[in-house]
C-alpha cells in the first residue's frame, strides 16, 4: 500500500513541476518574442511611448495633393530654403545632410557619409522626399512644441563597405 501512495505523490509532483516549467518557458518566449519586434527608443524618450517612424508613413502626400501651409505659432515661410545640418551617431561624425524646404510644403534632401571603423571603410548615400504636416504636433524630449514644424520624408540609400587588405 505504501508503494501506491508514493507513486501517486510522485505523479502529482511531476505534473506540478511540468506545469511550472511550461509556464516559465511561455513567459520567456513572450519576452523574447516582444523584444524581437521592438526597436530602441531615442535617448531621453520613454521606450513604451516611442512611436516607430514608419507608423507615420501615411502622412507622406502624393505629388497631386495640396500641402497645407503653416500658421502661427508654427514658422511661416514664403520662399524655399535649405538647411545643412551635420549628422552624428553616439558622438561620432556621420557626414552631412541637405534638407530643402520648398514654399509649397515639399521637403527633399540627401545625406552623404564616409567613415572608417577599425579596418572597414563605409560610404553611404541617401536621397529622400516628403512633406511638412501642420496637423501633427512636433515633439521632442521636453514634450510638444507648437512653434516647431513637423515634417516626414522617405527614401532610399546605397551602402558601400570595403576592407583593408593586409599583405602577409
Amino acid at each position: 500500500m505504501m508503494y501506491k501512495t508514493d507513486r501517486r505523490r510522485c505523479g502529482g509532483f511531476l505534473a506540478l513541476a511540468s506545469l511550472v516549467v511550461i509556464a516559465i518557458m511561455a513567459i520567456l518566449y513572450f519576452f523574447l518574442f516582444s523584444s524581437m519586434f521592438n526597436i530602441s527608443a531615442p535617448p531621453g524618450s520613454k521606450p513604451r511611448s516611442y512611436k516607430k517612424p514608419w507608423h507615420d508613413e501615411h502622412l507622406i502626400l502624393g505629388p497631386d495633393k495640396i500641402i497645407e501651409a503653416p500658421k502661427a505659432p508654427k514658422p511661416d515661410f514664403n520662399k524655399s530654403f535649405t538647411l545643412k545640418p551635420a549628422v552624428a551617431r553616439e558622438g561620432a561624425k556621420r557626414g552631412a545632410m541637405a534638407l530643402n524646404f520648398l514654399e509649397n510644403g515639399v521637403v527633399n534632401g540627401s545625406w552623404k557619409c564616409t567613415y572608417s571603423h577599425e579596418d572597414r571603410h563605409y560610404t553611404y548615400e541617401a536621397t529622400f522626399a516628403g512633406n511638412i504636416d501642420v496637423e501633427v504636433m512636433y515633439s521632442d524630449n521636453d514634450g510638444e512644441d507648437e512653434s516647431q514644424l513637423y515634417f516626414i520624408t522617405k527614401g532610399s540609400y546605397v551602402k558601400d563597405i570595403y576592407t583593408d587588405r593586409k599583405s602577409v
